[in-house]
């Protein structure tokens, strides 16, 4: 499902899909983007360990509601924090059921160093976001094409959008958990 949806819905210019997970904080969805193996589905799931719901996981899809509003779709309730592709991954209990609006986005940059958000803005978030698309169109899809770059430039305008600088140690996801939640003004112990 995780590919066969976006397929389907490719041509619908309501429909735009990423290439992230994300997961329910505060009633809102948070994204996380990243190239193949980047830790997008390990970090969800460690949300998910903390009590948070799981969104997606690998396809991001948005869709544009009315009133111009962008929300994050559920997508199926699994999880892969591991890079087997004959399966769906393990199932999860916490899923959330309905769209939510999107709260912030994280692209996530493997590093040295402590866990640290850096804000964007601008140019450099639509570029972010116009590599990061799951879904690319033909010439001949021209008008789609125009349309899906104006979500992404009104996601960009409409969305915080930062840098996660995460270090590559499964260890310090706590580390990585409570800066992402002290960026966004969550309590830790609110779970």
């Amino acid at each position: 499902m995780h590919y066969v949806l976006p397929v389907y819905l490719l041509l619908d210019p309501r429909f735009e899909f990423l290439h992230g997970s994300a997961v329910d904080i505060g009633g809102k969805g948070v994204a996380f983007l990243a190239d193949a193996m980047g830790g997008k589905s390990t970090l969800a799931d460690f949300f998910i360990q903390q009590g948070h719901d799981l969104l997606t996981d690998d396809q991001l899809g948005i869709v544009q509601a009315q009133g111009d509003k962008l929300l994050a779709l559920p997508s199926v309730p699994f999880v892969r924090p591991y890079r087997e592709f004959e399966d769906l991954g393990h199932p999860v209990e916490r899923f959330a059921a309905q769209p939510l609006p999107l709260r912030a986005i994280y692209l996530l940059e493997l590093a040295e160093g402590p866990a640290q958000v850096i804000p964007l803005t601008g140019l450099p978030v639509v570029m972010a976001l116009t590599k990061n698309r799951r879904l690319v169109m033909s010439k001949k899809q021209a008008d789609l094409a125009k349309a899906r770059f104006s979500c992404l430039a009104k996601l960009a305008a409409t969305v915080p959008v930062a840098k996660l600088r995460v270090p590559r140690d499964l260890s310090r996801l706590p580390e990585v958990y409570e800066t992402i939640l002290a960026h966004l003004g969550e309590p830790y112990d609110s779970l």
